[in-house]
């Protein structure tokens, strides 16, 4: 029993260190680059970073209250010293299927939590992949851990950053890829069956399918570099078929929601109390606000699908990133990877 409570409370402690390791990671690599950047865009995104960053912790912490308070409510003996209560808590309590059942299960529960999984599985892994190859973003597979243990917000705002403070921003662009590798888009594919999936799974594959989501879409970004091979496939049919995901599967989740409502006022209403409804929901919630923002003022800075990311509000940023590079806008030459 006793090594039960050291392995549950060793591995709350070390996931706050493997967070404050990766911020370690991500921040070194900027050291040296901030001379190359427009001012105006760093000071963006890192206000955006520090922006989400506090206001999805505070539900975050909010959320460990609430579970914490619910577990001692059911206890049958609470312990005295403040230690033993933290570590009873962990042992008994199931933290991350927790939050994730809570914002899964529900239709506006889902619709809410919907749009930052099809954002993050498709376009942003896509998104990481390419444009971390394209310009020279060391360990990229941070950003997308970072992302999955903090906020997707948080993470986004921070990889854009390491865009604009790249090198490569300077006189001539690198080409953008014109080919997917089977590393990456059978990764997303099966991710985005586990989108799909998520909120019809029952007790005994809701962890498992949550699992293979998450790690599924961290594989490819261990390979950015990596030797051409067979079976790539044009990078304007992996954001199409992206698209018409994300399209099919928000129709279908905003029309259950929809009809559980009855009507627009009541629709808004329902969302801005389901927001609101719980800390686990607020948190995610609000990282898909806050994603969703990083991503318009993205394309707006940058250019880039200006009139799409505008869109983001109402169609959700799941749909929205994946239509502003669609279709894509590759050099037609095929880019040799060996």
């Amino acid at each position: 029993m006793e090594n039960a409570r050291l392995i549950a409370l060793s591995i709350f402690v070390s996931y706050f260190l493997a967070i404050i390791c990766l911020f370690g990671v991500i921040l070194n690599s900027f050291r040296g680059l901030v001379g190359a950047a427009s001012k105006s865009k760093v000071l963006a995104f890192s206000g955006l970073t520090v922006a989400s960053f506090a206001h999805t912790w505070f539900y975050m912490f909010e959320f460990m209250h609430w579970s914490f308070s619910d577990y001692e409510t059911t206890a049958s003996s609470i312990a005295e010293a403040p230690l033993d209560r933290l570590t009873d808590w962990l042992l008994n309590t199931a933290l991350f299927e927790q939050a994730w059942a809570v914002v899964s299960f529900g239709k506006m529960n889902w619709w809410w939590s919907e749009q930052l999984c099809l954002f993050t599985v498709g376009f942003w892994t896509a998104f990481l992949y390419f444009q971390g190859s394209r310009y020279g973003v060391k360990h990229v597979w941070a950003y997308m851990l970072l992302g999955q243990l903090v906020a997707i917000s948080v993470a986004s705002s921070l990889f854009y950053l390491a865009i604009i403070l790249s090198p490569r921003q300077r006189g001539y662009k690198p080409l953008e890829p014109s080919l997917a590798p089977p590393v990456l888009w059978v990764s997303t594919f099966i991710a985005l069956a586990c989108v799909f999936r998520s909120p019809y799974t029952d007790e005994s594959a809701f962890l498992l399918n949550l699992l293979v989501m998450h790690g599924l879409i961290v594989v490819p970004l261990f390979f950015v570099n990596s030797a051409k091979m067979a079976f790539w496939i044009p990078v304007e049919s992996l954001y199409g078929m992206y698209l018409l995901a994300a399209v099919t599967m928000r129709i279908k989740t905003t029309a259950a929601a929809w009809e559980s409502s009855g009507s627009g006022a009541k629709f808004l209403m329902d969302a801005w109390s389901t927001l609101h409804s719980h800390p686990a929901q607020s948190s995610i919630g609000y990282d898909v606000v806050w994603t969703t923002m990083s991503f318009m003022a993205w394309s707006i800075l940058e250019g880039g699908g200006v009139m799409a990311s505008l869109l983001a509000p109402v169609t959700s940023v799941g749909i929205s990133a994946p239509l502003s590079v669609w279709p894509a806008k590759v050099d037609k030459r095929k880019i040799d990877k060996s």
